[in-house]
Order: structure tokens, then C-alpha cells, then sequence
């Protein structure tokens, strides 16, 4: 009888054992649902990926690009495992640094990536990206991807003609292009025409605007000059190896010297107003998608000579720099430009030939 009693009591202790499962899934509360949770965020910031779009904005085209953190979160009590991590078209515009798949993230943990958007043109690129992971089956979700390239801005110095009336196709911007005549600088025109700024006479002082080859004949002698040509101003001898600007406050009009020469206003580099002590940056700002000029930054530099170590004038950030008597007369000064768009793309910065400041005595 106490053999019956120990035999019904063993039963139930080999059902109960005979109940259990012999494994479970990794993370898995024994005897409950797995609960899958998967999420997103970017630069830690969360993420729908049913509603949201991840816009990188405007990033300058040709750049080492702009650069997000991607985090694949496991907020559930289940592990899972990533599968894949795709980008679809415009892919070249876009690149993908991924953990070695699959990728196994258990509860409470995550994985990250990294996406860079690095566009090669100007205009709005967008993509997807794919992440694949398995569950409980194989799932996958997608993410709209969109950004803007956005070619840079530009600032040049060099020389504006403008006010001539008798010869408008000369006016325009142009540009120091490294070439010289008469042993000075010559300046072309941007775009498409070929008229030149450049030294006509040692002698006179002359400086002209033509087309190339240049040619020292004068339109007085006669005639065979080589397109439209018209003076700009005589130098003095003593200043004639400086270019135009040099010798010109802002907004000063050189005055015709010969009949039918327009009156032509020359700017460029650094310019001073007569009778001030203001210097101030003259450039040429431009914008291929014509993007308006915002936030462009400004710094003046000092040397003791032309050729020297320029050394940064830390308190003159400013557009115009008022020159200070203790320490700028007898000396160099430079100014750099890196010019900015109202989208947030800084272009290259330029640097402006050298501009001497003449101590009191010696200014005309």
C-alpha cells in the first residue's frame, strides 16, 4: 500500500517535467510570445520610417558631403537578426558603412551604421534604404532618403568696368589671368568675349581695355587697332606698376581722356575712399544657381612688405577695415573673402593682391 502511495505521487512530478520545452529563443521569457521591437534613429534622434523622410538638405556638390549616424535599435525582449542594409537608385550620390551581416541584436541592444550623402552634381537626389532583418519571418523596412547638391559660390577679385555707354561690350568683370604686357598684369573678361585690361605704354602710363593680341597703336594715330579699345585713365609714372584699382577711391569715375572714350568706373581688390581711412573688400560674388550671397565671412591680414609673412588682423573681420595709424602706415595690407549662399554653402576662400598704406605725408 505505501508502494501505491509513492507510485501515484510520482505521476505528476514526470507529467510536470514531460511539460516543459526542451529550448526557447534567444532572449524569450519561457512560456510567453516573443515580442519583436525594432526601431531607427538618426544621430540619436528617433525615427519613423513609415512617415519621415531623412533630408540631408543643401550639401555642397563635389565635398567630402554631410555625414549621419544610423542606429538600428532592439527595444523588444526578442534578439533578431539584420539581414541586409541597401541602398536603391542614386547610389553614387550616396555611400554605406555597415556592420558585417547578418547581425545578430539581442533585447535592449543596437547596431549602427553610417550614411553619407556626397553628390556629384547640382539639384535635388533622392534614394531609399533598405534594412532587412528576421524575426519571427523575414521582415524589411524602407527609408525615403532626399538632399540637394549645391554647387559653391565664388568670389573673385579683379577688375569692374561699368558706365561706358559708347562701348557697353566692354563692360563686365575681369579677371587677373596670370599673363602679362608691358611687364604688367593682364586682366581678362569673364564668359565668353576676349577683351583684356591691360598696360598699353610705360611711357604714358596708359592702361586700356582691347581685344587679343594686344596692340600699343592708339586710336588718335589711326586706325587698325585690333577690336574695341578705350582708355581707362592715365597713372602717374611714379604708380604705374600697380593696376587701376590701386589708384582709385570707391566709386570714382575716371575721366575720358580722348574723344568718343566713355567714362568708366574701375573697381577692384581693396578700395579707399579719398580722403578716408576705410579700406574696403571689393570682389566679384557669383552664384551658378543664382543663389543670393549670405553670410560671407571677411578677414585683414598685415605685412611689413608686399612679399612678406602677412599676419591676421584677429579684431578685423568686417567688410571694411578702418586703418589704424599706429600700426598700418608704411604697411601691407591683404584681405580674405570666403563667400556664402542664403542655403548655407561656403565656396573657396580668395586672398586680394597686396594694398599698400601710404603714411600721411606721402599721400597726395
Amino acid at each position: 500500500m505505501k508502494y501505491k502511495k509513492m507510485f501515484i505521487i510520482l505521476i505528476p512530478v514526470i507529467l510536470i517535467i514531460a511539460a516543459c520545452p526542451t529550448g526557447t529563443l534567444p532572449g524569450a521569457t519561457p512560456g510567453t510570445t516573443p515580442n519583436y521591437s525594432f526601431s531607427v534613429l538618426f544621430n540619436d534622434t528617433a525615427f519613423n520610417t513609415e512617415t519621415d523622410t531623412l533630408d540631408f538638405g543643401p550639401v555642397k556638390a563635389g565635398s567630402a558631403g554631410s555625414e549621419v549616424t544610423g542606429t538600428i535599435s532592439n527595444d523588444g525582449d526578442t534578439a533578431f537578426s539584420v539581414t541586409a542594409i541597401a541602398l536603391g537608385d542614386s547610389a553614387s550620390s550616396y555611400s554605406l558603412t555597415i556592420p558585417t551581416l547578418p547581425y545578430t541584436i539581442e533585447p535592449g541592444k543596437t547596431a549602427d551604421f553610417s550614411l553619407a550623402f556626397t553628390p556629384e552634381s547640382s539639384g535635388v537626389i533622392t534614394t531609399k534604404l533598405t534594412i532587412s532583418y528576421t524575426a519571427d519571418t523575414d521582415k524589411s523596412v524602407e527609408i525615403n532618403i532626399t538632399g540637394e547638391g549645391n554647387y559653391a559660390p565664388v568670389a573673385q577679385f579683379g577688375i569692374d568696368v561699368s558706365d561706358s555707354t559708347a562701348y557697353s561690350q566692354v563692360e563686365g568683370f575681369y579677371v587677373k589671368d596670370g599673363g602679362s604686357h608691358n611687364l604688367r598684369p593682364t586682366y581678362k573678361k569673364s564668359g565668353a568675349t576676349d577683351y583684356y585690361i591691360y598696360f598699353l605704354n610705360p611711357d604714358g602710363s596708359f592702361w586700356g581695355i582691347g581685344t587679343y593680341p594686344f596692340d600699343d597703336r592708339y586710336p588718335y594715330f589711326g586706325e587698325g587697332t585690333d577690336g574695341p579699345l578705350c582708355y581707362i585713365g592715365v597713372l602717374s609714372s611714379a604708380n604705374y606698376y600697380y593696376p587701376p584699382e590701386h589708384e582709385l577711391a570707391s566709386g570714382l569715375n575716371w575721366v575720358e581722356n580722348y574723344t568718343n572714350t566713355p567714362v568708366i568706373t574701375v573697381k577692384t581688390g581693396i578700395t579707399r575712399a579719398l580722403g578716408s581711412d576705410v579700406l574696403t573688400a571689393n570682389y566679384h560674388y557669383s552664384d551658378s544657381e543664382g543663389d543670393a550671397e549670405s553670410g560671407t565671412s571677411y578677414q585683414w591680414y598685415r605685412s611689413d612688405t608686399a612679399e612678406g609673412t602677412y599676419t591676421e588682423i584677429t579684431v578685423a573681420t568686417a567688410k571694411q577695415y578702418t586703418i589704424d595709424p599706429n600700426k598700418d602706415y608704411d604697411k601691407y595690407i591683404k584681405v580674405k573673402v570666403t563667400p556664402a549662399d542664403d542655403k548655407g554653402i561656403a565656396g573657396d576662400a580668395v586672398t586680394s593682391d597686396p594694398y599698400y598704406v601710404e603714411p600721411p605725408q606721402s599721400q597726395p
